[in-house]
C-alpha cells in the first residue's frame, strides 16, 4: 500500500472500473482509506451493486474495526441514500454507532 500513498492524482487515466472492482473484490477497502484511491472506491461500491459481490454494511463494519469509525458511518449513510447535505461528521459517528 506505500505505492498507493505516492500515485499522482487519480483519474480516468490511472483508475478504472475494473481496479476498483479487483481492490473491493479483494476486501482492501480499509488499507485505501488513506489513500487518493477511497473516494472512488466508495463511489464506484456504490453505484455497481452487485447482489452479494460487495456489501456495504459488512465493510464498514471492516473500516469501523480498524478505528475508521467516521468513515464507517459515512459508508452507511451514502450506502443508504442519506442526501449528502446531511452526511456531516457528527452524523456520520452516530450511524456507525447506531447501525452498527
Amino acid at each position: 500500500m506505500q505505492n498507493l500513498r505516492k500515485q499522482p492524482p487519480v483519474n480516468d487515466s490511472n483508475c478504472d472500473r475494473e481496479l476498483l472492482s479487483l481492490l473491493l473484490d479483494a476486501k482492501l477497502l480499509v488499507k485505501c482509506v488513506s489513500t487518493p484511491f477511497y473516494p472512488r472506491l466508495v463511489e464506484h461500491l456504490l453505484a455497481s451493486p452487485q447482489q452479494g459481490r460487495w456489501d456495504a454494511e459488512e465493510l464498514a463494519r471492516h473500516l469501523r474495526a480498524a478505528g475508521h469509525e467516521a468513515e464507517a458511518g459515512s459508508l452507511l449513510l451514502a450506502a443508504r441514500g442519506t442526501h449528502r447535505a446531511l452526511r456531516t461528521f457528527r452524523t456520520a459517528l452516530g450511524a456507525a454507532q447506531r447501525w452498527l
